[in-house]
């Protein structure tokens, strides 16, 4: 009985130790001139990020610290291919198109959970015409200026 116990925990470490070995963050290089990064959190939650430029930037939720950060690794499986980028986990499998950069969410039973995600580029007459119905919308509104109040000085003088 030991002999099988002692088994099944180097076994379960062992799995541990490869699943740590697989890569958890993906750069997928869309045909629409987007660059997106795909970052396996957890069973259910993917982190997606989509840049114009070649590299990501840390953000300042990042640098912060009030995104977390330190996942713990997932067993994950991926397809890639011309057309198609897919990460798989236990629960859950995303797949990118990489010519529009459309995401589809399905569970591994395959029912749909997200039916199709996309991102637009600022030159989409979408992303134009929203901008133009914001700036009329907030064309009248005026920010204070950050002047000193009269407590914020007092309490410098002391």
């Amino acid at each position: 009985m030991k002999k099988i116990y002692y088994l099944l925990v180097c076994l379960f470490f062992l799995q541990s130790v490869f699943a740590a070995g697989e890569k958890q963050i993906f750069d997928i290089r869309l045909q629409n001139g987007l660059n997106m990064n795909v970052e396996v959190c957890t069973d259910g939650i993917f982190r997606i990020r989509v840049t114009p430029h070649s590299t990501f930037s840390e953000s300042l939720m990042q640098r912060y610290g009030i995104i977390k950060m330190d996942w713990s690794p997932v067993p994950v499986s991926q397809k890639d291919n011309k057309q198609q980028f897919e990460v798989s986990t236990g629960a859950y499998r995303l797949k990118i198109d990489k010519k529009t950069g459309a995401i589809s969410v399905s569970d591994r039973k395959g029912r749909v959970i997200i039916e199709k995600v996309i991102f637009l580029t600022s030159a989409d007459p979408l992303c134009t015409d929203l901008g133009e119905v914001i700036n009329a919308k907030y064309k009248d509104m005026k920010v204070p200026n950050n002047v000193r109040s009269s407590a914020t000085t007092k309490i410098r003088e002391v």
